[in-house]
Protein backbone atom coordinates (compact mmCIF):
# COMPACT_ATOMS: atom_id res chain seq x y z
CA UNK A 1 0.00 0.00 0.00
CA UNK A 2 1.31 3.71 -1.11
CA UNK A 3 1.62 5.77 1.98
CA UNK A 4 3.14 9.16 2.92
CA UNK A 5 7.14 9.63 2.29
CA UNK A 6 7.41 7.00 -0.55
CA UNK A 7 8.91 7.86 -3.48
CA UNK A 8 6.93 7.34 -6.86
CA UNK A 9 8.20 7.28 -10.65
CA UNK A 10 5.63 8.70 -12.87
CA UNK A 11 5.21 10.29 -16.87
CA UNK A 12 2.88 13.32 -15.17
CA UNK A 13 4.03 16.43 -16.82
CA UNK A 14 5.47 19.66 -15.47
CA UNK A 15 2.99 21.92 -14.10
CA UNK A 16 1.88 25.38 -16.26
CA UNK A 17 -1.56 25.94 -14.70
CA UNK A 18 -4.67 23.80 -14.15
CA UNK A 19 -6.64 24.28 -17.62
CA UNK A 20 -3.21 25.17 -19.97
CA UNK A 21 -2.03 21.82 -18.01
CA UNK A 22 -4.89 19.38 -18.29
CA UNK A 23 -5.12 20.79 -22.10
CA UNK A 24 -1.36 19.66 -22.84
CA UNK A 25 -1.46 16.59 -21.05
CA UNK A 26 -4.72 15.15 -23.45
CA UNK A 27 -2.93 16.00 -26.49
CA UNK A 28 0.86 15.80 -26.12
CA UNK A 29 0.76 12.86 -22.98
CA UNK A 30 4.25 13.10 -21.57
CA UNK A 31 7.25 10.68 -22.45
CA UNK A 32 9.50 11.60 -19.32
CA UNK A 33 8.93 9.92 -16.00
CA UNK A 34 9.90 12.11 -13.28
CA UNK A 35 10.13 11.86 -9.56
CA UNK A 36 7.24 12.23 -6.93
CA UNK A 37 6.85 12.06 -2.93
CA UNK A 38 3.97 11.32 -1.79
CA UNK A 39 2.90 13.50 1.24
CA UNK A 40 -0.98 11.91 1.65
CA UNK A 41 -3.14 8.73 1.51
CA UNK A 42 -6.40 10.07 1.12
CA UNK A 43 -8.35 6.80 1.50
CA UNK A 44 -11.59 9.24 1.95
CA UNK A 45 -10.73 10.52 -1.91
CA UNK A 46 -8.93 7.42 -3.09
CA UNK A 47 -6.36 9.81 -4.01
CA UNK A 48 -2.31 10.50 -3.57
CA UNK A 49 -1.27 13.93 -2.69
CA UNK A 50 2.12 14.17 -4.22
CA UNK A 51 5.16 16.70 -4.72
CA UNK A 52 7.34 17.21 -7.92
CA UNK A 53 11.10 15.96 -6.72
CA UNK A 54 13.67 17.44 -9.08
CA UNK A 55 17.35 15.79 -9.01
CA UNK A 56 20.63 18.21 -8.60
CA UNK A 57 21.02 17.13 -12.00
CA UNK A 58 20.49 20.32 -13.76
CA UNK A 59 21.23 23.81 -12.47
CA UNK A 60 22.01 23.27 -8.90
CA UNK A 61 22.24 26.83 -8.13
CA UNK A 62 19.11 27.93 -9.09
CA UNK A 63 17.93 25.17 -6.89
CA UNK A 64 19.33 25.57 -3.63
CA UNK A 65 18.47 29.26 -4.12
CA UNK A 66 15.01 28.76 -5.01
CA UNK A 67 12.32 29.18 -2.11
CA UNK A 68 10.07 27.09 -4.36
CA UNK A 69 12.39 23.95 -3.99
CA UNK A 70 13.60 22.32 -0.58
CA UNK A 71 16.53 20.55 -0.40
CA UNK A 72 16.03 16.68 0.81
CA UNK A 73 19.00 15.22 2.64
CA UNK A 74 19.42 12.56 3.24
CA UNK A 75 17.37 11.93 0.09
CA UNK A 76 18.46 7.64 0.38
CA UNK A 77 15.80 6.03 0.60
CA UNK A 78 13.72 6.94 -1.60
CA UNK A 79 15.47 8.62 -3.80
CA UNK A 80 19.00 7.72 -5.04
CA UNK A 81 20.42 11.32 -5.37
CA UNK A 82 20.62 14.65 -3.75
CA UNK A 83 16.91 15.95 -4.60
CA UNK A 84 14.78 18.92 -4.09
CA UNK A 85 11.01 18.94 -3.39
CA UNK A 86 8.84 21.63 -5.32
CA UNK A 87 6.94 22.87 -2.83
CA UNK A 88 4.56 25.11 -4.58
CA UNK A 89 2.73 22.59 -6.81
CA UNK A 90 0.62 19.96 -5.40
CA UNK A 91 -0.41 16.75 -8.10
CA UNK A 92 -3.61 14.93 -6.81
CA UNK A 93 -3.70 11.86 -8.74
CA UNK A 94 -6.30 9.13 -8.08
CA UNK A 95 -5.21 5.70 -6.65
CA UNK A 96 -5.18 2.53 -8.37
CA UNK A 97 -3.65 -0.78 -7.76
CA UNK A 98 -0.94 -0.57 -10.68
CA UNK A 99 0.32 2.16 -9.13
CA UNK A 100 2.64 0.13 -6.74
CA UNK A 101 4.47 -0.42 -9.51
CA UNK A 102 5.98 2.73 -9.53
CA UNK A 103 7.18 2.83 -5.60
CA UNK A 104 10.73 3.85 -5.79
CA UNK A 105 13.60 1.87 -3.90
CA UNK A 106 12.25 -0.74 -2.79
CA UNK A 107 9.42 0.89 -0.62
CA UNK A 108 11.86 2.46 1.44
CA UNK A 109 10.60 5.59 2.94
CA UNK A 110 12.38 8.86 3.31
CA UNK A 111 13.58 9.81 6.78
CA UNK A 112 10.35 11.30 9.03
CA UNK A 113 12.64 14.64 9.98
CA UNK A 114 12.62 15.54 5.94
CA UNK A 115 9.05 14.45 5.48
CA UNK A 116 8.37 17.23 8.23
CA UNK A 117 10.29 19.95 6.85
CA UNK A 118 9.12 19.40 3.35
CA UNK A 119 5.51 19.50 4.56
CA UNK A 120 6.00 22.86 6.81
CA UNK A 121 7.35 24.84 3.75
CA UNK A 122 4.57 23.67 1.47
CA UNK A 123 2.75 26.84 -0.21
CA UNK A 124 -0.48 25.29 -1.85
CA UNK A 125 -0.25 28.30 -4.26
CA UNK A 126 -1.85 25.58 -7.42
CA UNK A 127 -3.11 22.18 -7.98
CA UNK A 128 -3.82 19.74 -10.68
CA UNK A 129 -6.06 16.33 -10.61
CA UNK A 130 -5.34 13.33 -12.81
CA UNK A 131 -7.56 10.31 -13.18
CA UNK A 132 -6.25 6.81 -13.13
CA UNK A 133 -7.25 6.95 -17.19
CA UNK A 134 -4.73 9.38 -17.51
CA UNK A 135 -1.98 7.78 -15.82
CA UNK A 136 -2.76 4.98 -17.71
CA UNK A 137 -2.39 6.32 -21.06
CA UNK A 138 1.08 7.49 -20.48
CA UNK A 139 2.29 5.02 -17.91
CA UNK A 140 3.12 1.75 -18.54
CA UNK A 141 2.27 -0.33 -15.39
Amino acid sequence: MIECRHGLLLSLPHYIDEESMYKLFKNYPPTKERTFLVIQHDKSTNELILLNVASDEGDKKRLMFDDRYVSIYPFKPPFNRLSFARVDSVYFIEYFQELESAVLHEGGLLDEGQFKKIINQISQTSHVRFTKSDLLSCNNF
